[in-house]
């Protein structure tokens, strides 16, 4: 007979994380994390939370294997695939990235000018320049200042606002 996990137990767990994120004690932050990785194996928050704190810890490789395993957990969550395509660009794995931001924007086409100003960037580094100018209007379409900037400034193109 299994034992159901009650998730109030871990409550002061993420308690300490917040209070050791906050002092920017990320190696206990990550300590209690395990813990409760080690508690409950499908906690996608934890995962979600020691991956960042891996990530700002320039722990590039355990970060996208923590983020990897939270997005089997969370197939869905754009957001992820958003941080998680950063480092692969961090890394120089523009490829690995551009499919994390592709895969952000399918989720969420309709609310994603992060993802399309963020692969505009790397689509422009990569010169596809006709992708990125694409992508950087996308990203004007739904209400981004920077990519109307970076329209402007970079490629000489006045956007219009969607006012």
């Amino acid at each position: 007979m299994a034992i159901k996990l009650d998730s109030a137990f871990l409550k002061p767990y993420f308690k300490l994380v917040e209070i050791y994120q906050q002092q920017n004690k990320l190696d206990l932050s990550n300590k209690y994390l395990s813990k409760m990785i080690f508690i409950d194996s499908l906690n996608a928050e934890a995962y979600s939370l020691r991956s960042i704190n891996f990530a700002n810890q320039k722990r590039y490789q355990e970060a996208i294997e923590d983020f990897n395993i939270v997005l089997k957990l969370e197939p869905d969550n754009d957001y992820l695939y958003f941080v998680r395509g950063g480092i692969y660009g961090f890394l120089g794995n523009m490829e690995l990235a551009l499919q994390d931001f592709n895969k952000g924007i399918e989720i969420n086409p309709k609310n994603n000018q992060l993802f399309f100003v963020r692969r505009g960037l790397y689509e422009n580094f990569l010169n596809n320049t006709e992708r990125a100018i694409a992508d950087f209007k996308k990203a004007a379409d739904l209400g981004s200042e920077e990519a109307k900037s970076v329209l402007k400034d970079y490629y000489g193109i006045d956007y219009p606002t969607n006012e």
